[in-house]
């Protein structure tokens, strides 16, 4: 199964560091996956102009808890971003990279929080609970519904951006995945303050896409009456989003509430 996500969120904070144009594989969704219900923990150390990157399944960063790790270098990173290449920690599974688009100082925090998913097989199972008796094409017996999480992560990001675009750094950038620039700076996903808030819409989109993979054509199936569910309580979920946005994550904590796209700001909290 394809299982490489490109919409990955890392709250950095871009006074220190800017990473761009993630790229994860091997993501494995399962309650004793390497992630932490969806989240991964990275710590950036600078020595001369080679950083080391570590990501850990725990924000606790045990030696065990390691799953990605690669280093790259500062020296060209004034005229081009720099490519870091992540290879698995502790036979993880994982594999990728990320590019650096400036490195200032080492993150002050222990860790920047990295968001690999939206949604995990747990938090799918409380709607459909009997996750493994699905078909092998549909569940997979080592990463189990990853292939479905990412691409729900993915179309509901997608969605987010197009409701909230001016929240997440306005329209028209040039924010292709292999978009050759050093200013990536939008869809800035950092924004979105609370990513849980989106947990139900994809949990919905990923059961439809999982159960709509098993709809026959020009045939009414038990499966494509469940795709139809899921995809109307995705819409509903999404109609009912009120998303709490965090205008500048860089500098503060301040996180403004918006109804929806075409509603004015309601309050800042």
């Amino acid at each position: 199964m394809a299982d490489n996500n490109q919409y990955v969120i890392s709250y950095e904070d871009r006074d220190e560091i800017h990473t761009s144009r993630w790229n994860i594989t091997g993501i494995n969704t399962k309650s004793a996956g390497n992630t932490s219900a969806g989240w991964l923990f990275m710590v950036c150390s600078l020595s001369g102009t080679t950083v080391t990157v570590d990501l850990y399944k725990d924000f606790a960063l045990g030696a065990s808890d390691k799953v990605l790790t690669g280093t790259f270098s500062t020296a060209s990173i004034t005229t081009t971003p720099a490519k870091c290449s992540l290879t698995a920690a502790n036979t993880s599974g994982l594999g990728g990279y990320v590019y650096f688009e400036s490195y200032v100082s080492d993150p002050a925090d222990d860790y920047v929080s990295v968001l690999a998913t939206l949604c995990v097989d747990e938090e799918i199972r409380e709607d459909w609970y009997d996750l493994a008796a699905l078909p092998s094409y549909v569940y997979d017996s080592t990463n189990g519904l990853a292939k479905w999480c990412i691409i729900a992560t993915k179309r509901v990001l997608l969605q987010v951006s197009h409701q909230y675009a001016n929240e997440l750094g306005g329209f028209g950038a040039k924010e292709q995945p292999f978009y050759q620039s050093s200013s990536r700076l939008v869809p800035d996903w950092r924004k979105i303050a609370s990513p849980d808030q989106l947990k139900e819409a994809t949990i919905c989109q990923a059961l439809c896409l999982a159960l709509g993979s098993m709809h026959k054509q020009a045939d009414v199936t038990m499966y494509s009456d469940l795709r139809d569910h899921y995809r109307q309580r995705y819409m509903d979920a999404v109609n009912a989003w009120h998303l709490a946005f965090n205008t500048d994550p860089s500098s503060d904590e301040d996180n403004d509430t918006m109804k929806s796209a075409r509603s004015v700001r309601l309050d800042r909290i």
